[in-house]
């Protein structure tokens, strides 16, 4: 019995270890998993690479976009560490029809100086750019220098967080289609971005809680040796539990 609990016990180690939950090093000095970031050409921005990541400014427009080769295929999480050297517009960008273009996108709009303004909206001229979802009045810090922001999309629900303080939360609409993610600095703003990570949750098998508003995933060959449910989150980007560790990898994704 004791050779089987270490056993079970070196493989979730193991497994942990290997579990795709931190942003991949690359010689730019951008910790991401995302592919073949380049400026969009409706709203081109100057890309500079360094060891504190990938910096957005605008060239000849007031917004600065960049967008990868990355595409979303369902359920997913997009996030990142962001810094603003000035101005006070970061965007999150998913659901994007083409690679190339912001057209038709949607956007995690994350604005420093104004609550307000902090919403997600359908960057589209053909249906009018209309705001998904407002802020919901939950209160985050003003003016500071640097930020987590993170997009859930989840069973067609979008639900974002500024420093994980649920901010918006809508169902998305009938015309939202899974899209190519990239990241932006808006109203004249210059962000560097740093630890910018797509989790794909459609590769993880998902409970409810009893207890909580928390979904928790469990990687397919774990499910049936974990009982009782410990609810727990575990940082992509630091590798730090939350809530109670456990032997096993585990995510949760906190609901609106």
């Amino acid at each position: 019995m004791k050779k089987r609990l270490m056993a079970l016990f070196l493989s979730a180690v193991t497994l942990f270890a290997a579990a795709p939950l931190t942003a991949l090093a690359s010689d730019s000095g951008w910790n991401t998993d995302l592919e073949g970031l380049s400026s969009t050409s409706n709203k081109p921005a100057r890309i500079t690479y360094s060891d504190k990541g990938a910096t957005l400014t605008r060239i000849n427009e007031n917004d600065g976009l960049a967008i990868s080769k990355t595409k979303t295929a369902g359920n997913f999480t997009l996030e990142s560490d962001v810094t603003f050297d000035s101005g006070n517009v970061a965007n999150l960008i998913f659901g994007a029809e083409k690679s190339t273009t912001a057209e038709e996108s949607f956007i995690f709009k994350l604005d420093r100086n104004n609550r307000g303004e902090t919403k997600i909206f359908n960057f589209s001229s053909s249906h009018g750019f209309p705001t998904i979802a407002g802020n919901n009045g939950n209160t985050f810090p003003m003016n500071q220098k640097d930020y987590h922001m993170k997009v859930v999309v989840l069973d067609g629900t979008c639900a974002v967080y500024v420093n994980e303080i649920l901010v918006c939360s809508a169902k998305l609409p009938a015309y939202y289609k899974d899209g190519y993610l990239g990241i932006g600095a808006a109203e004249g703003s210059t962000v560097t971005f740093q630890n910018t990570v797509y989790t794909d949750l459609d590769q993880k098998s998902w409970r409810r809680s009893p207890t909580s508003k928390w979904r928790v995933a469990f990687s397919r060959p774990l499910i049936a040796r974990t009982s009782p449910l410990t609810v727990c989150w575990q940082s992509p980007m630091r590798r730090t539990l939350r809530k109670s560790p456990s032997l096993f990898p585990r995510e949760a994704v906190r609901l609106p």
